[in-house]
C-alpha cells in the first residue's frame, strides 16, 4: 500500500515535471521537424535535378538525325558480319596453318577447358585482325586527307595500304586454293562427266574465290565500321548508361528524401502525443498561473 501511494506521489511529480518540460521538447521537437523537412526537401530537388539531367539524352535518342542513326545501324551490321567471316576465315585458315609443325599444338593445354585452341587459331586471328586493320587505317589516312588536303598527304599511305591488300588477297586466295586442291584429291569434288577442262579445273581451285573475297570483305568492313562510327555523332550507349545511373542516383537520393520525412511524420506524431498527455496538466496549471507556454 506504502509503495503504490509513493509511486502516484512519484508519478504526479514527474507528470507536472514533464509538463514545464515540454515547453523545452516542443521547441526541440519543432527545430528537428524543421531539420528534417529542410533537408527532405533539398534531397528531392536534387533527386528531380539529377533526374532531369536524363532529358537531354532521352531527347538526342528520340530526335537523333538521319545520317547518325544510318551510320549507327551500319556500324553494328558491319559489325556483326565481321564477326561472323572471322569465325568462319579463322577456322579455314587454322586448317592450313595447322599443317605446320608446332601450330597444331593446344595454347592452354590439351586437357584445359580451352584445349581446342591451336596456335594455329592465334595465327589465322592476328592475320585477319591485320587485314581489318588495313581497311581501318585507310579510312582514317582518307578522312585525314579530306579533311585536310592542303597540308596533310597521306597519297603514298594509301597506295602502300592498296599494295598491301592486294598481297593478301592474292595469298589468302591462294591459301583457299590448296585446301580447295586438298579436297579435290580426297575425293569430295566429283565433277560431272563431259565437263570441260578449263571448268574442271576452276571448280578444282573455286575455294580460291571465297579466300580472295574474304580478305577483301575483311577489308572493307574494317573500312565501313570507322566510316560508321565515324559519322556518328554521340554514343547512345554511354547515353544509356548515363540514364540508368542517374536514375539510379536520383532513386535512392528520393528514398533518402522520403526517409527523412518519414522522421518528420515522426516527431509530429511524438509532439502531438506528448501534448495530448499533458492536456490535463497544462489546464490545470494554467489555471494556478504557475504555466505560461
Amino acid at each position: 500500500m506504502e509503495f503504490s501511494i509513493y509511486s502516484t506521489i512519484f508519478f504526479i511529480i514527474g507528470y507536472f515535471f514533464l509538463t514545464f518540460l515540454s515547453v523545452d521538447l516542443f521547441k526541440y521537437f519543432d527545430r528537428l521537424k524543421e531539420v528534417f523537412t529542410n533537408t527532405s526537401r533539398y534531397l528531392f530537388s536534387i533527386s528531380y535535378q539529377i533526374l532531369e539531367k536524363n532529358k537531354k539524352h532521352i531527347d538526342y535518342i528520340k530526335n537523333e538525325n538521319q545520317k547518325s542513326f544510318n551510320a549507327r545501324r551500319d556500324f553494328y551490321i558491319f559489325l556483326i558480319l565481321s564477326i561472323f567471316l572471322f569465325s568462319a576465315n579463322v577456322f579455314v585458315l587454322s586448317t592450313f596453318f595447322g599443317e605446320v609443325s608446332g601450330l597444331d599444338e593446344s595454347i592452354f593445354g590439351a586437357f584445359s577447358d580451352f584445349g581446342f585452341l591451336q596456335y594455329s587459331h592465334m595465327v589465322a586471328a592476328v592475320i585477319i585482325l591485320f587485314e581489318v586493320g588495313l581497311g581501318i587505317l585507310y579510312f582514317y589516312f582518307e578522312y585525314g586527307q579530306e579533311q585536310d588536303p592542303d597540308e596533310a598527304n597521306y597519297t603514298g599511305r594509301l597506295y602502300a595500304i592498296s599494295i598491301i591488300v592486294g598481297i593478301c588477297v592474292l595469298v589468302e586466295g591462294f591459301i583457299w586454293y590448296q585446301l580447295s586442291n586438298i579436297l579435290n584429291e580426297q575425293g569430295v569434288l566429283r565433277m560431272p562427266e563431259g565437263t570441260s577442262f578449263i571448268v574442271t579445273e576452276i571448280l578444282k581451285g573455286f575455294l580460291g574465290f571465297f579466300g580472295a573475297a574474304f580478305t577483301l570483305g575483311e577489308y572493307y568492313y574494317g573500312y565501313s565500321i570507322s566510316k560508321a562510327q565515324n559519322e556518328i555523332d554521340e554514343s547512345i550507349i554511354v547515353k544509356i548508361i548515363s540514364i540508368i545511373f542517374f536514375t539510379f542516383v536520383s532513386l535512392w537520393t528520393f528514398v533518402g528524401s522520403g526517409i527523412l520525412y518519414c522522421f518528420h511524420i515522426l516527431v509530429w506524431a511524438l509532439r502531438l502525443f506528448l501534448e495530448f498527455i499533458i492536456l490535463p496538466s497544462k489546464f490545470i496549471l494554467k489555471s494556478m498561473r504557475l504555466f505560461n507556454e
